[in-house]
């Protein structure tokens, strides 16, 4: 397991946020 203050487990947790992020965001054609 990557500790979180290592360089990889940081942009494994950035990537696992945008994604939550993309996810939780509306599609596409709803937001324009």
């Amino acid at each position: 397991m990557i500790s979180d203050d290592t360089a990889d487990g940081l942009e494994q947790r950035m990537r696992e946020a945008e994604t939550l992020l993309i996810l939780r965001m509306p599609p596409a054609e709803e937001a324009a």
